[in-house]
């Protein structure tokens, strides 16, 4: 069959508006007979066929033809992550469609692709439950009705017994069942019955496969069983089900399941099996212990014993009276019962209460044979789900690596099933969830290691040498070296209990001659705990091939054996460590020389796998694996944490993990997505914001919706200034003297307190001056700030530019002042964006010692000074500045002695000598008969005589006096408070101990998620306590990136507050492979998953960072964003940008030089047409003046931006007149930064690519400021329909860039200005022309300036 798609016959089709039926019937035919191609399915999706045509034009009367397109679109969409939201635009017709595509899934007419897409449709319906529409249909399905299906009156009323509110529920299904007039009667009975129809014809199907078609089916039906029982909603009556029809003995009786083969089937089986038999409540949502399932385990055997005593004494006497652990096993139980003849073994079946009659419509033989196997599922001894993580390996090796799984990846074309687990809406438990993330992030990991490990073999070229049949490497690869040889060291006894060595030491010698210089310093600069991998490439005639290896490349290559290590150390080839051998070089320049480049490589090997192969060589003759180790590899330094990540999450296994009680359920999925907001948890407190409100107009156009009630004050004030303590919860004294301030209905849930205070005086110097926030926030900032300060969960989503950083630092300041003993950790995707947090930090009033920001060496900046090390470092300095003011204090007192000779005397002298000299003052004070006296008794006026002076001004009151006095002693005490918290770097002198200290002692503590993945155990065992959690861009982070910092604390309920700030209409985590993407759902940040629960949202609804006709762009996607302001204020914003014509356009570039887009390698995606014409704009704007910092090049591929890299570098790296611009980088990479101006190249020309996705689309428009020129073929963007929104704003102005001559940066063009001498630019080829004669003009006038020669 021919799958080439005709485009131009699909088009045809596709360009006539009018809804016509015979189209519909024409395309679907079309794209049967290509069996559903993806091209096609690809076309028809870029052309919005599903939205604009059928959906829209969907009726009762539509055909078959139109509802089968409908639902292979539907499928094709989810298959991209694309959401289902258009349904609400017609959800009156869902049901209707719902229960057609219900009906088609049997006609067993129908081909068993179509019926393979059919139920892919339902799958993914199901993944939809947040929608109401899609969730009233798929809830009809697994609804207790389902019961009627279960195999006895009798076993249906021993369940629903064991539950009282089963009984309700059942006794209001059958009376509304039976209540029901003849057509919903049909209908209910249709979805009762329909998912116990499905696994009766499934089960037949397993028994009588004829081709590849009815496995993919079966794979499908597998695929859905799984999504059901691993969600609790869908679960909860379709399990029991299941377990009474003895789904997994019938499966594992089929000819399917014998073959080994398909490998996919049965590892789909195993993830269902698990899930049927896991320990789970299903009514009551509770997870068992392993000791509970074990309990529930042996009373099914006491009561088999009981009925073997009571019914068949004479025969299964044995059973009734043999140990437990002897009848779990298969082949026991079925030497017991053998004695049984057949009647009485049916009659067994009935005491226990399990099925042992099907329907007719199964047409599998039910025999005693298959019922003997049904018996020994029942009575399975099944494993925990602790139990199952015990067992979790970590370590890769070559069958795991090599597995079919990742060789199936390849092949995922959106339709397929794969035996992998989903990130759904709800999980079973806090361990399920881990347990899915620990499988997601192996198989991620060994995913990238897969590929990686394919491409180096790939490169190395190894073949077979005759007549010595050893193998030559004919290539190179910069990420491995040959070697000859790897020795074992040192084999340590093992440790109590452990069979396994303690440890085992190797060494491999690394020539490093023939590679370039700076390959051999990546391979001298391996650190300790590095990850690398240690393969055997022999001579493949020996292998055979098996289902558990991936065949297809490990065969080929020779790959016998990969095994991973860990570097120790690297030495120089004489034993000394190489860096020893670099200090040394520092002193004598032939040092270096006289080493050579031969490197030894100690190494630490994995100990499970070292003793796995070292018996398997010494007692069953296998091969020696370490000694035919012949290549060493290594990855990217960033890519060899995993082990650390895998070793963090599966240590959440080995303690019990909770959350707080207020936040678990909707963790989980359940209950009321609002409770845990801090107007339903109840808590009255009263909240301190120093800074929050810049007067009392703004506190009261802040709170528009609640009465604002003054509490009074000694001097009575009815607009009090800022600090203000704002009281929630009813005060019923002050409840009468309290004045309403913003004329609004007194109701008393609806009250807010607010009391003016007066800050502490920090102290006479300028120095001691607060520092506060200038901003002045809107009414939903300060609604986002006011909940984020209160006790319990808060959801803030910002649009770009609406101030996410400055509330973050916000909540963070107000609870350091409301709470000044808790502690907050604030968590981000990438330093970055802490880096952002802690400069707007800077501006306020929270002291610096306070600050920690923690993350990988490669992830800080040195400047910044809250990272660890530059804390220590800030902290010692500190010490000695302080310390001298200690002795200038003693000086100017007339104490003699050491004072300040560490931060011990000087506590000393504090307690001894200043403490007592206040105290004498405050008491002389209140005796004292005028202000002169008690001016002249101020015990440190002589230290104060470098503050500004008069002190102690004329003219002021007692009350004055005495203010300005303790002002002058908060200063004091603040440097012997802080002295006491530098004081235990005098006795820490690791700097691992004073790191631990930090950690203790900050108040804020800011890190990256990876960071926290790879350390959490070290954090754990520190027991700091912290009582708020803040996620900065919480769409960023997968969700295990979310849940970890939740359990760094050994009781859960310290936990007070989880902040997470993002923008849903971003994109979420980065994820390389679709697999993960969209068939796991991995894509789904916890903060997504928690709007899609229905957690209420607080939407920032006005942006101050970008110019307004930029911002139109995307503001559509926030609900119409307003703009602040200072938009409307900053001249920046005012004036047009010079030399062009309008501040954003898309230019349409053509093929440059015959070619548009190109391929080098897989993904790696160039255009040399827009890299030229980027550069060109880049150009353009420096010779007008632009600053390069201003200006930011992104591409959307790495290719492209290495392609942008080499022609920036070759024309304007080394020329004066241009330099480098300020970044050149990907959209993603991007995606937390900003600037100026902003020149974007799409590179694509022949598809779109993952530039279809339109949050991608709206990170990419709206990073720059006040500037935007995007590059691309306007052909394939014009026509995609989810990008419409953004790409039909674009084209309001024209494709070709216009120009304005005779300006300069920075503009004097208003945007209002006519503006004259406009040109257009026809393509890069005129641009480049123009650019290069301005450049020549602008060369004469700087060599007539003689600024170069």
């Amino acid at each position: 069959m021919n799958s080439v798609i005709n485009e131009e016959k699909l088009t045809e089709w596709l360009i006539k508006e009018e809804f016509d039926g015979r189209i519909v019937e024409e395309i679907y035919d079309y794209i049967e007979k290509l069996r559903f191609n993806e091209r096609a399915l690809f076309y028809l999706e870029e052309n919005g066929y599903l939205e604009r045509y059928l959906w829209g034009n969907l009726s009762e009367e539509s055909t078959i033809s139109h509802i089968y397109s409908i639902c292979i679109l539907l499928v094709y969409k989810k298959s991209l992550g694309k959401p289902w939201e258009f349904i609400l635009e017609k959800p009156s017709f869902f049901s209707f469609f719902f229960k057609r595509i219900l009906e088609q899934a049997f006609f067993e007419s129908k081909k068993v692709i179509l019926r393979t897409y059919l139920l892919s449709f339902i799958i993914a319906s199901f993944q939809f439950f947040d929608n109401a529409v899609i969730r009233k249909e798929c809830t009809s399905l697994v609804s207790i009705d389902i019961w009627a299906n279960l195999s006895s009156n009798e076993t249906l009323k021993s369940r629903i017994s064991l539950y009282p509110r089963l009984q309700k529920q059942w006794k209001s299904s059958i009376k509304k069942f039976n209540s029901s007039n003849n057509e919903i009667l049909l209908k209910n009975k249709f979805y009762r019955d329909w998912l116990f129809n499905i696994i009766i014809d499934f089960i037949n199907l397993l028994y009588n496969t004829k081709n590849n078609e009815h496995l993919i089916y079966c794979k499908k039906v597998l695929e859905l069983l799984i999504d059901l029982v691993s969600q609790p909603l869908s679960r909860r009556y379709l399990n029991f089900l299941l377990k009474d029809f003895h789904f997994t003995a019938l499966v594992k009786k089929s000819p399917v399941y014998m073959i080994s083969e398909n490998y996919v089937f049965k590892n789909l089986f195993s993830i269902l099996d698990k899930y049927i038999y896991i320990g789970y409540d299903d009514h009551n949502s509770i997870e068992l212990s392993s000791e509970k399932m074990t309990e529930i385990h042996y009373n099914k055997i006491a009561e088999l014993q009981r009925i073997a005593m009571k019914e068949y004494k004479e025969k299964l006497i044995i059973l009734a009276t043999s140990n437990y652990a002897t009848i779990d096993t298969g082949d026991t139980l079925i030497e017991h019962l053998e004695g049984l003849d057949d009647d009485e073994f049916y009659k067994l079946f009935q005491h226990i209460g399990l099925r042992s009659q099907y329907p007719k419509e199964l047409s599998v033989p039910i025999d005693r044979e298959f019922l003997t196997s049904a018996l020994i599922e029942y009575y399975k001894r099944r494993k925990s789900l602790q139990e199952l993580f015990d067992d979790f390996l970590l370590i890769p090796d070559e069958k795991s690596l090599f597995s079919l799984k990742f060789h199936f990846y390849k092949k995922y074309n959106g339709i397929t099933s794969l035996p992998l687990l989903k990130f759904n809406l709800q999980y079973l438990s806090i361990n399920d969830f881990i347990y899915r993330s620990l499988e997601f992030y192996r198989d991620k990991v060994y995913d990238e290691i897969h590929k990686d490990i394919e491409q180096v073999i790939t490169r190395l070229k190894p073949k077979v040498q005759y007549p010595s049949f050893t193998i030559r490497f004919q290539g190179n690869s910069n990420m491995a070296l040959i070697i000859k040889h790897l020795a074992i060291l040192e084999v340590s006894p093992p440790k109590v209990g452990e069979e396994k060595p303690g440890f085992v030491r190797a060494e491999v010698k690394l020539e490093l001659d023939s590679i370039t210089e700076e390959l051999r310093h990546q391979w001298e600069s391996l650190r300790p705990g590095d990850i690398v991998y240690l393969l055997s490439i022999k001579p493949t005639d020996d292998l055979k091939e098996t289902p558990e290896m991936n065949v297809s490349f490990s065969l080929k290559s020779g790959l016998r054996y990969l095994r991973m290590a860990q570097v120790d150390q690297v030495l120089n080839h004489d034993g000394r460590p190489l860096k020893v051998v670099e200090q040394l070089a520092q002193e004598d320049e032939f040092e270096m020389v006289k080493t050579g480049r031969k490197r030894i490589l100690r190494l630490f090997l994995d100990t499970r796998n070292y003793k796995i192969d070292n018996d398997g060589h010494l007692y069953h003759n296998k091969d020696d694996v370490y000694s035919s180790i012949n290549v060493i590899v290594r990855r990217s330094p960033k890519e060899t944490n995993f082990k650390l990540i895998l070793e963090s999450l599966k240590s959440l296994t080995q303690t019990p993990i909770s959350l707080p009680s207020w936040f678990e359920d909707i963790f989980l999925g359940f209950g009321d997505p609002s409770s845990a907001l801090y107007y339903n948890l109840n808590t009255p407190l009263n909240l301190s914001f120093p800074d929050t409100f810049l007067d009392w107009n703004h506190l009261l156009e802040s709170f528009p919706n609640k009465n604002i009630k003054l509490i009074p004050s000694q001097k009575y004030n009815p607009a009090p200034n800022p600090p203000y303590r704002i009281y929630s919860g009813s005060i019923s004294s002050l409840e009468n003297s309290c004045q309403l301030n913003n004329g609004l209905e007194n109701k008393s849930d609806n009250v807010l307190y607010v009391e003016a205070y007066n800050p502490l005086n920090p102290g006479p110097y300028l120095q001691n001056k607060k520092r506060s926030n200038k901003i002045r926030f809107t009414p939903k900032q300060v609604e986002a700030i006011y909940s984020g300060t209160n006790p319990g969960l808060t959801l803030i989503n910002g649009a770009p530019g609406t101030g996410k950083a400055d509330i973050i630092a916000q909540i963070i300041c107000n609870i350091y002042y409301s709470f000044p003993d808790q502690r907050t950790l604030l968590i981000a995707h990438n330093s970055q964006s802490l880096i952002k947090v802690f400069e707007k930090l800077s501006l306020l009033d929270i002291p610096k010692r306070h600050l920690l920001r923690l993350g990988h060496e490669d992830e800080l900046e040195n400047e910044f000074i809250s990272r660890k090390p530059g804390r220590i470092n800030f902290l010692l300095e500190r010490r000695t500045s302080l310390l001298l003011e200690v002795d200038r204090l003693a000086s100017t007192l007339q104490i003699p002695g050491a004072h300040g000779n560490s931060c011990e005397t000087a506590g000393y002298f504090f307690d001894f000598y200043v403490k007592p000299l206040w105290t004498k003052f405050i008491s002389n004070s209140k005796n004292e008969s005028s202000i002169k006296e008690i001016i002249s008794s101020f015990p440190f006026h002589q230290y104060f005589s470098t503050a500004p002076q008069p002190l102690f001004p004329e003219d002021l009151n007692t009350q004055e006096i005495l203010d300005i006095a303790n002002s002058c002693y908060n200063h004091i005490k603040e440097i012997f408070l802080e002295l006491s918290d530098i004081r235990p770097f005098e006795f820490l002198h690791s700097n691992e101990a004073r790191s631990n200290y930090l950690l203790n002692k900050a108040k804020i503590i800011a890190m990256t998620s990876s960071y926290l993945l790879t350390k959490r155990e070290k954090i754990f065992d520190l027991k700091i306590k912290y009582d708020t959690i803040i996620y900065k861009n919480s769409n960023q982070l997968l969700e295990i990136e979310t849940f970890v910092p939740m359990t760094l604390m050994i009781d859960p309920e310290s936990l007070k507050r989880i902040v997470l700030l993002g923008d849903y209409k971003q994109m979420g985590p980065i994820l390389k492979n679709n697999v993960f993407r969209y068939f796991c759902n991995a894509k789904q940040s916890f903060y997504d998953r928690l709007i899609r629960l229905g957690v209420p949202v607080i939407h920032l609804d006005a942006q101050g960072r970008t110019k307004n006709t930029i911002a139109e762009l995307f503001s559509w996607a926030y609900g119409g964003l307003a703009n602040l302001p200072n938009i409307e204020k900053q001249s920046e914003f005012l004036y047009s940008n010079s030399g062009f014509l309008f501040d954003y356009q898309f230019i349409n570039v053509d093929d440059y030089k015959g070619q548009g887009e190109t391929e080098v390698t897989p993904y790696f995606y160039q255009n040399l047409g827009e890299a030229e014409y980027a550069v060109a704009i880049y150009q353009y704007m420096r010779l007008l003046g632009y600053p390069s910092e201003k200006i930011t090049i992104l591409a959307s591929y790495t290719g492209q931006k290495a392609l942008i890299n080499d022609v920036i570098n070759r024309r304007c790296a080394s020329n004066p007149l241009f330099g480098l611009p300020s970044k050149i980088t990907t959209i993603d990479q991007y995606q937390e930064s900003y600037n100026d101006y902003i020149i974007l190249s799409l590179t694509r020309t022949k598809s779109l690519g993952y530039l279809k996705e339109l949050e991608r689309l709206i990170v990419a428009v709206s990073r720059a400021r006040l500037g935007l020129y995007i590059l691309g073929r306007r052909s394939i963007f014009e026509s995609c329909y989810e990008i419409k929104p953004i790409i039909s704003r674009i084209f309001r102005n024209p494709d070709k860039l216009h120009l304005v001559s005779q300006e300069m940066w920075p503009s004097s063009r208003k945007i209002t200005d006519k503006a004259e001498n406009i040109f257009v630019m026809e393509g890069v080829e005129h641009l480049g022309i123009y650019v290069y004669k301005m450049s020549e003009k602008a060369l004469e006038k700087l060599k007539e300036n003689k600024d170069i020669s």
